[in-house]
């Protein structure tokens, strides 16, 4: 386990956490609106760039936290139409360009995993040691996130000279195998 970690009022406001006699940790729902407060990290979290993640992805991620007892906390500037369940979390910040991505930068720890397919953003989360997947299933590490963000402002270099380069091809069922397959191997990394 990695050090403290100061947790947010909003991620504690309808359910609390809690050991039970035998060791397990517990959900209990809870009403009040809980002061942030410090305790040890129990395990990663999964942040959603919510903005832009396909419903198909949305459901893997969320069946895929269930599954592993590890929150995915989903950040957009919009509400999403999401189950109310204990692992599941929504957080919605007021518009603005960035607004989402900046408060996942902020709270995302190493060890988090975080799916994004904004590579400027995946680079800041990178360089914090959080394992960033794309919505298509790609891994972008350290390796690869320079190359990735070279190509990218290459290609808008282009489109702002005129340029036709399109842009990229919709999601089918093999991306959505792909990142479900990626998610998995990043859940059962976190066990």
């Amino acid at each position: 386990m990695r050090g403290g970690r100061t947790l947010p009022q909003e991620l504690l406001v309808d359910y609390l956490l809690f050991i039970d006699k035998s060791g397990q940790v517990r959900c209990r729902q809870h009403w009040g609106i809980m002061p942030a407060f410090t305790m040890e990290k129990l395990m990663s979290v999964i942040w959603v760039d919510a903005d832009a993640c396909p419903r198909a992805m949305r459901d893997i991620i969320i069946r895929g936290a269930e599954r592993s007892g590890i929150t995915a906390t989903f950040v957009a500037n919009h509400a999403l139409p999401l189950p109310r369940l204990a692992l599941i979390r929504m957080i919605t910040v007021p518009g603005g360009a960035d607004a989402a991505d900046q408060l996942i930068i902020e709270r995302a720890e190493a060890g988090d995993l975080a799916i994004t397919s904004d590579l400027p953003m995946a680079l800041e989360l990178i360089e914090k040691d959080v394992e960033v997947l794309t919505a298509r299933g790609e891994s972008l590490t350290s390796d690869n996130i320079r190359a990735r963000l070279n190509i990218r402002d290459f290609m808008e270099t282009m489109r702002g000279s005129g340029e036709m380069t399109g842009g990229p091809s919709r999601q089918n069922a093999q991306d959505v195998r792909e990142f479900a397959n990626a998610f998995d191997r990043a859940l059962t990394r976190r066990r």
